[in-house]
């Protein structure tokens, strides 16, 4: 299992966002690199070195962890 699942599994978050380093919480959606929901993140071959986000979908919204 890749690392980033995992850290997903622990967090119990249903997906992920790639964006710039040191982003705001605020620019985070707005600066997306690529998102990857937990399901997807298996047939991944290689992710961006950027920083990396993790959220879970409350009432049909991401919410960051």
């Amino acid at each position: 299992m890749n690392y980033i699942k995992q850290e997903m599994i622990d967090k119990g978050a249903d997906g992920v966002i790639f964006h710039p380093i040191c982003q705001p919480n605020s620019d985070i959606f707005t600066r997306v690199i690529c998102e990857y929901s937990i399901d997807e993140i298996d047939s991944v071959n290689a992710v961006p070195k950027s920083g990396r986000s993790y959220y879970k979908i409350v009432d049909g919204k991401k919410i960051l962890l």
